[in-house]
């Protein structure tokens, strides 16, 4: 399932709860599509922080940016990367978006419609025409890139993050915690961010998590931090 609450289907509104598991199969529903737009402004924030501005922008000026996507575009900017110099390849920036959004969206919109049977737009089967807005309109979505960066929800995603672990369960009732696979210049992580220092990915870190969800190592994973740490047997994993 993919997320818990109330969901809507065919103008009925019902409760997905943990306990139901028949219930427990992505259905299309309004629940699912804030679980969209929550990975969406999570890949936002991926393109923010990993795009290297450069000051050469494109010489021809065919691909020009409207301002108030630009004004948005360099907001956003200012937040996400303070320290660094005024945004300058605005229209960069903004194709890299672009092909991002549709590089999440395209998987999404064939399984949606093998799920739901909703029919995609004629728009979306004419190779010819600019595929963003049909697919963004079908994924029900702005159709417009300014409108999806548009609202407090995407300059405070920068702002509010005040934890980062991993929680790995076998039940509901059984589960530990893992430090994620992000580590400061010295190469020390920072779980709960009490020092404040930048983090950035640990590529050794990552491949042993990876490593551990390919190999199926998990659930003894979580029996081996039972027995290291008894502190785990106090939280309410079925919150998690």
């Amino acid at each position: 399932m993919m997320s818990i609450g109330w969901t809507w289907h065919d103008g009925v509104q019902s409760l997905k709860t943990t306990r139901q598991l028949r219930e427990m199969l992505p259905d299309g529903s309004q629940d699912e599509l804030h679980v969209l737009r929550l990975c969406l402004n999570g890949l936002f924030f991926q393109v923010f922080a990993t795009f290297e501005d450069s000051e050469m922008s494109d010489a021809d000026g065919n691909d020009k940016v409207d301002e108030m996507l630009t004004t948005r575009l360099q907001l956003l900017w200012s937040i996400v990367r303070p320290s660094d110099a005024h945004l300058s390849d605005v229209a960069r920036l903004r194709a890299t978006l672009v092909e991002a959004t549709l590089s999440l969206l395209r998987p999404l919109a064939l399984f949606y419609h093998a799920l739901t049977l909703v029919n995609p737009p004629e728009a979306l089967k004419d190779p010819s025409v600019d595929e963003f807005e049909p697919l963004c309109r079908y994924m029900g979505l702005p159709s417009h890139l300014t409108e999806l960066l548009d609202g407090l929800a995407i300059e405070q995603l920068f702002d509010m993050i005040r934890d980062c672990a991993i929680v790995l369960m076998t039940t509901r009732n059984r589960g530990c915690f893992r430090p994620a696979p992000y580590v400061d210049e010295f190469g020390e992580a920072d779980q709960g961010f009490r020092r404040g220092n930048p983090l950035h990915l640990n590529e050794e870190l990552y491949h042993k998590l990876r490593q551990l969800w390919l190999q199926q190592g998990i659930a003894e994973e979580v029996v081996n931090q039972y027995e290291i740490d008894h502190r785990n047997m106090q939280y309410d994993w079925g919150h998690f």
